[in-house]
This record gives C-alpha cells, sequence and structure tokens, in this order.
C-alpha cells in the first residue's frame, strides 16, 4: 500500500480520469515515472495535489505512451539548423526563388544546387547526399510556421501572438503567393465599398436613436460627436484596400497556345518563300538579259556574213567566165601538139 501511495490518478485538462482500452484508471508514479493500472483505487493524495500536478502527469503520460508528432519531430531535425545556417540558406533561396516557383524546371535539381551552394560556403558538409533533403524540409518547416502565424492572425477571435522566428524574410520571399493569400476569401473581402455603407448606414441609425434619447440641453454636442465618429469611420473604411484584389492567377510562366506558335512558324515560311521568289525573279531577268545580248551578237554576226557574200560574189563569176573562154584555147593547143607528133612518127 505504500507503493500505491506514490501513484497518482491521471486525469484530462476537464478534470476526467483517463483509462485504458478495458476502462480501467491509469494511475502515474511522479518518483519512478511509472506507468500503472490498478482494478482497485489506490490511496491517492488529496485532490489539490493532484489539480496541481495534472498537467505535468499528462505531459509525461503523452511522452511515455504517444509517439511525435511531425512538429515534434521537425523540431529534433531544426535543432542541428544553426541561425548562420538558416539566413544563408534565405539568401540562396531568394537568388533562385523564379525557378522553384516555375513549374518547368525540377525542384530537386534546385534543391541539390541549393545544397552546393551551402557545401561551398562549408556548412551541411557532413550529410553527404541526405543535405538536399535537409535543406528542403528546413524550407518546410519555414513555410509551415509563416503560414500557421498568418492563418492565426487571420482568424476571428484570437489575440494578439508573437510571429515566429524568420517571419519577415518569409514574409520577403512568398508574402505574395495564394498559399499566402487564399482566393477563397475573395467573395467575402472583395466588395469594401459594400462593407463601407452598411456600415455607415448602420452608425447613422445608432446616432438617430442616441439624438432622440439624449435630453435637449446635450443636443449639439452629441450630434457633433456621431458626426466625427461616422467621418472617421468612413475614412477608415475607404483607406482600407483589399489585399485579396490584385491576385495572381497562376504561377506558371506565360506560354504561347498552339494557334499563336502555327501563326508564326506560318508568317516564317512565307518571308521565307518570298525571298526565294524574289532571288528567283532576279535570275530569270539577268538571264533573259543574256539571251538578249546573244541574239543581237548573232545578227550582227549574220549581216556582217551576207555583206562579205555580197561582195565576192561578182568577183567568183567574173573569174568562171575568164576560166570558160581560156579552156577551148588550151584544147585547140593540145590537139594541135598531137597531131604535130603524129606527122613526124610517120
Amino acid at each position: 500500500m505504500d507503493g500505491e501511495r506514490d501513484f497518482q490518478l491521471c486525469t484530462n485538462d476537464h478534470g476526467q480520469p483517463i483509462v485504458d482500452d478495458q476502462g480501467r484508471n491509469i494511475y502515474y508514479c511522479k518518483i519512478t515515472g511509472d506507468v500503472a493500472v490498478f482494478d482497485n483505487e489506490p490511496h491517492t493524495l488529496d485532490e489539490a495535489s493532484i489539480n496541481e500536478n495534472t498537467n505535468e502527469i499528462e505531459k509525461d503520460v503523452t511522452q511515455s505512451v504517444e509517439p511525435q508528432s511531425e512538429g515534434q519531430m521537425s523540431a529534433t531535425n531544426e535543432d542541428r539548423f544553426t541561425h548562420e545556417m538558416t539566413v544563408k540558406l534565405l539568401e540562396i533561396v531568394q537568388s533562385k526563388l523564379h525557378f522553384l516557383n516555375d513549374k518547368m524546371h525540377s525542384k530537386k535539381k534546385i534543391w541539390a544546387d541549393i545544397t552546393t551552394e551551402m557545401q561551398k560556403t562549408g556548412y551541411l558538409l557532413t550529410y553527404g547526399k541526405k543535405a538536399a533533403d535537409k535543406c528542403h524540409q528546413r524550407w518546410r518547416n519555414l513555410e509551415k510556421m509563416y503560414h500557421g502565424h498568418c492563418r492565426y492572425m487571420k482568424s476571428t477571435g484570437t489575440g494578439k501572438k508573437k510571429p515566429p522566428k524568420y517571419f519577415d524574410e518569409m514574409h520577403e520571399l512568398i508574402g505574395e503567393k495564394h498559399s499566402s493569400q487564399p482566393v477563397n476569401l475573395l467573395d467575402s473581402l472583395d466588395d469594401v465599398s459594400t462593407a463601407s455603407a452598411s456600415d455607415t448606414c448602420s452608425i447613422e441609425t445608432k446616432s438617430s436613436e442616441a439624438i432622440n434619447n439624449n435630453e435637449t440641453d446635450n443636443f449639439p454636442d452629441n450630434v457633433d460627436n456621431e458626426s466625427n465618429n461616422i467621418k472617421e469611420n468612413i475614412d477608415s473604411n475607404v483607406s482600407r484596400p483589399s489585399i485579396f484584389k490584385n491576385v495572381k492567377k497562376s504561377v506558371r510562366p506565360k506560354v504561347d497556345s498552339v494557334s499563336t506558335v502555327l501563326k508564326q512558324l506560318h508568317e516564317q515560311d512565307v518571308e521565307i518563300e518570298s525571298k526565294r521568289f524574289k532571288k528567283f525573279e532576279t535570275l530569270l531577268e539577268e538571264q533573259n538579259k543574256l539571251r538578249k545580248q546573244t541574239l543581237e551578237q548573232r545578227g550582227e554576226f549574220l549581216s556582217v556574213l551576207k555583206t562579205l557574200i555580197k561582195s565576192e560574189a561578182p568577183k567568183n563569176k567574173s573569174e568562171a567566165l575568164k576560166n570558160k573562154s581560156e579552156a577551148p584555147k588550151k584544147n585547140k593547143k593540145r590537139k594541135y601538139s598531137s597531131e604535130s607528133s603524129d606527122s613526124q612518127s610517120d
């Protein structure tokens, strides 16, 4: 029984006991740190001491029974990431941010480039191939902390909360992305003018009721105060621009459609064909000029030949006549010589 006195009943935030699968109460020993289940209730301390130690008991029980959550795992991993390493990582990510936002580039390759730059400065040299995963995990943890704080500040009914570490640096990097400013809030916050109009109407009705209920002596003072309040509210509503109006539709780079690409290709083909046609026209013109020159030269040559033939024709005729006249004289001489030779022989 002395050992049972050291055990305390484990309760939740509402003061209800924590039970196991069989419905038995779970007890915790603060001295040894053991957790046990008793069929009969042990002798416990008084209620005041139990309530004082309830929070510590629950923390120890959850650490011994429940596994670590993702946040705890990330916290243990981030203990190795120093402040200088995180600042250097944010500087490198800022230089590579346009590649990370571009879906045409491989994220794995980009993070490999980031780790090589980190290793050049002397960080993450002992991790080897896991260095890229570690850098990427650190970046995702920073994103989670940033988005969690943004959601907390935008939710209603919450008080002020200190921003996490590196919040300003992350806001400069990813402050205008869709994940930081969701598009689904556009409908509720799109039209500021309607909200300001409804606010002014409600303020005017309240001011009129207050004026009617007040005494006649305080009438001018109340009217002045209410009118000033109305002006201040209108000015504050009008001067508050909606941060969800100018939202980027997509982070993807602009890619020309198929029709525009085909048009550009067609225009290029037309330009090439027109240049070829012009060259062909110039070649044809040169060929025609050469043909004309050759024809002219041939005509001149033929005319010269004709003149030569005409000039030599009468000379040939006179020579032919002379040859004809001299031919019978020669024949007579030959006959005479032949007859004389015959007579001598006789």
